[in-house]
């Protein structure tokens, strides 16, 4: 008669119930996610000086010229990676950051551009060059 090995019963028995576990309580998070609103937006603006070239007003106008109202929507529906790339975008804004938090947070961090140097034509018109000696104002003419 053969015998078992109890430890290895044991052991993979134990595997098998902490993935069902895993598993259940993704199951679990992915439905309560579905019933979570967007309750707030938090902008932060990271400025490296006392330059001031874009405001939370400006970023508000970004998110919201999808159309669509982000307070009171799911979290599901709100396309973060698109806002993201919106305003990207802005010719002031070097990097953006955007999540979604569990309680229904949408933190949108944005980092601005550091002019370096601003150039003015006998138009009048001005641009400046980042630290990245890229232009700030694409609509410059020479």
């Amino acid at each position: 008669m053969k015998r078992f090995n109890w430890k290895l019963i044991g052991i993979v028995s134990l595997w098998i119930i902490g993935l069902g576990a895993v598993v259940t309580s993704l199951a679990f998070t992915e439905i309560r996610q579905q019933r979570v609103l967007c309750k707030k937006i938090e902008i932060n603006i990271n400025r490296e000086d006392e330059n001031y070239f874009i405001n939370k007003q400006d970023v508000l106008k970004i998110l919201y010229s999808t159309g669509d109202s982000l307070v009171g929507t799911s979290i599901q529906r709100i396309p973060v990676s698109l806002l993201e790339r919106l305003i990207k975008l802005n010719k002031y804004v070097e990097d953006a950051d955007i999540f979604i938090d569990i309680k229904g947070k949408l933190q949108v961090n944005v980092h601005q551009r550091k002019p370096m140097l601003r150039i003015m034509n006998s138009a009048s018109q001005s641009f400046y060059i980042d630290e990245k000696n890229s232009f700030m104002n694409k609509n410059f003419i020479f």
